[in-house]
């Protein structure tokens, strides 16, 4: 997730009025990042690199914010203005946030009570500019797919730019006032940002090898931690100074070149191909994968930046006014998509929500764009205060909505076109779950069964959730099982909220279901949890049903499968998961299968993909997913 913050939108003359200047190409790249991630937080399954969209960002506000600061004090008879630094960035980013921290805590007062305690912490930090190392020091997992998402999480990219914009200013200054000589000054400046960005790329990189991040380990401390993280800021702050300030008040930057604008173009389209391809878990984006895409970005920068073709085709509309509005919608995207859940939290799938999700955030970014952040940009808080009471909100409102149905509507229709159409809508898919009803004796362990929809499987909306806990339980059945072949057999399951959902199905069917599960538990997690107890395991049955979450780490599952003990049946579950790791993570448990014989391959993925009426929210089973399912695991443990 991103912070989309530009520097007043292409108008960057908060220093001096010889950078009060347009620069080039800047606003199609901020609107080409803040498509990426909006995409990607529709869960669209080709923007599967969307969030690569915050590094794009990082890149871009390095440079210029140390180009701005760069000229200023490579002028004759200039330094560095802190306080106006500090009071042009407070203007430019605290009055839009402010609004929306407060609709948001409103939202979460009306549709999220069940979270307000955890939300009241996250606000405090998103108010300070903390909320990166919040969600460190809370073990917050970026990664975590399912159950509702919290509604601030995505300014913990906001607190990193913050805490550069507050310390940044300080190195400059202390630099220019070392160093006298304007070849030394420049030397020692761009030490300090290439020293300072490979000491961030070494903290991702070694700080994942060592934990086994991203396969064996979150990786969330390195990917939001300001230490790990701040490469793609930095590296943009030596172009900046390599160029001087060029363009900024100092030299004019030079028009491209046929070469230059060669270099842009493979630049740009390497970068759309990482946002289409690059997934979250890969191994090597975390060692060297971030690091390359803040030098790739920096080249596209340089480029688009001077005058030539690239830059006027990066400038053309809409993507230049999407890039001047990419702070609002970045800020309003995210609690909008948390409080629009399909059939959760509003009575729409499919295009429907999507165009739903779109139109809101395209409102109240262009509402917050008209009447929060030019006004304050061209007049000051208490400017912008009097021009709002003195000028009627519809005559500034109709415009904005008319623009943005406009958009709202287009993009709508690129994404209906692109997106595959769901066969049912998910409420025809919710049946109630009295096929496979859970006895009084029955007590779920670990997690809710739809860790999306906060409830017991086939409940409807208003009913509590199951409570969490990591610990394990064992339900016994005084109940005949549908099929009593299997029901003098034990079972222990390790999984997650899939397992709990299903676990009624399974203790119809056999002895006793002994469950190791927890909502939103990561794969590596729970083959954590199957290693630690394999050597211990003395059920006839150990189901393993993970990849729900996320992917998963081959060589562990098979090394924890190995310790089992020989007399237990143990059957791998093949998770049905339309997010962007099912085929992968579908593949890798396959190949998991076919190291060990004594494998049972429960599939299904294949079994139930034709079947959305099966599911709750496309992953959690509803009644008929929960007797199906049972069904399938008694097929495999017999041999059928």
């Amino acid at each position: 997730m991103v912070a989309m913050r530009d520097e007043g939108g292409v108008r960057v003359g908060e220093q001096t009025p010889a950078a009060r200047k347009h620069v080039g190409g800047l606003d199609g790249l901020r609107a080409i990042a803040v498509v990426a991630v909006i995409l990607y937080h529709l869960e669209l399954p080709w923007a599967a690199g969307g969030f690569l969209g915050v590094d794009i960002f990082f890149v871009i506000s390095g440079y210029l914010i140390t180009s701005q600061l760069w000229a200023r004090a490579s002028a004759p008879g200039g330094g560095v203005d802190l306080r106006r630094f500090w009071a042009a960035r407070a203007r430019r980013l605290i009055p839009a946030l402010v609004v929306v921290l407060l609709a948001t805590t409103l939202a979460q007062l009306a549709a999220g009570r069940d979270q307000l305690t955890s939300y009241l912490g996250d606000l405090g930090a998103a108010a300070t500019y903390t909320s990166n190392w919040w969600y460190v020091l809370h073990e917050r997992s970026y990664f975590e797919a399912f159950g509702r998402p919290r509604a601030l999480q995505h300014l913990w990219s906001l607190a990193v730019e913050e805490q550069f914009y507050v310390v940044w200013p300080l190195v400059v200054a202390l630099i220019v006032f070392v160093f006298r000589r304007p070849h030394a000054r420049r030397f020692a400046m761009l030490t300090v940002c290439v020293l300072g960005a490979a000491a961030s790329m070494l903290v991702m990189g070694v700080g994942t090898w060592r934990s086994g991040a991203p396969l064996g380990a979150d990786a969330s401390r390195f990917y939001f931690g300001t230490d790990s993280h701040s490469a793609g800021l930095l590296v943009g702050a030596a172009l900046a100074v390599w160029r001087g300030g060029a363009g900024f008040g100092g030299p004019a930057l030079r028009p491209a070149t046929v070469r230059s604008t060669l270099v842009g173009v493979v630049a740009l389209g390497a970068l759309l191909w990482s946002l289409w391809a690059v997934h979250s878990w890969s191994v090597a984006l975390y060692r060297w994968g971030f690091a390359a895409l803040a030098l790739l970005t920096a080249v596209l920068v340089a480029a688009a930046t001077r005058p030539g073709v690239l830059g006027r085709v990066l400038d053309l509309e809409p993507l230049a006014a999407i890039g001047r509005r990419s702070y609002g919608l970045y800020l309003w995207h995210w609690p909008v998509f948390v409080f629009t859940r399909p059939e959760l939290d509003v009575p729409l799938t499919g295009t429907a929500n999507i165009a739903l999700k779109l139109g809101l955030t395209f409102v109240l970014s262009e509402l917050s764009y008209q009447l929060v952040e030019q006004p304050v940009r061209r007049l000051g808080l208490r400017g912008a205060w009097r021009s709002l009471r003195s000028h009627s909100i519809g005559r500034i409102a109709r415009p904005a909505l008319v623009s943005t149905l406009v958009a709202v509507f287009a993009s709508t229709g690129a994404v209906a076109a692109m997106s595959p159409q769901p066969k049912t809508t998910a409420k025809a898919a919710v049946t109630a779950a009295v096929e496979e009803p859970a006895p009084p004796s029955f007590a779920v362990p670990s997690a809710a069964p739809s860790a999306t929809s906060d409830r017991p499987t086939g409940s409807a909306p208003s009913a509590p959730s199951l409570t969490a806990s990591p610990t394990s339980s064992t339900s016994s059945s005084p109940t005949p099982s549908f099929d009593g072949r299997t029901s003098d057999m034990t079972m222990t399951v390790f999984g997650d909220s899939f397992a709990i959902g299903a676990a009624n199905g399974l203790h119809r069917r056999f002895k006793t279901a002994t469950l190791h599960a927890k909502e939103g538990e990561q794969g590596f997690v729970a083959v954590s949890e199957l290693d630690r107890l394999a050597p211990s395991l003395t059920t006839d049955i150990v189901l393993i049903h993970v990849g729900n979450n996320g992917v998963i780490d081959e060589v562990a599952l098979a090394a924890a499968i190995a310790k089992i003990p020989t007399h237990s049946v143990v059957v791998l579950g093949l998770p049905r998961v339309p997010r962007f790791w099912q085929n992968e993570v579908v593949k890798q448990l396959r190949s998991v299968a076919a190291r060990s014989p004594r494998v049972k391959v429960a599939d299904w993925y294949s079994l139930a993909n034709p079947h959305d009426d099966w599911f709750v929210d496309g992953v959690h089973p509803n009644g008929n997913g929960v007797r199906e399912y049972g069904n399938l695991i008694q097929r495999t443990v017999l041999g059928e």
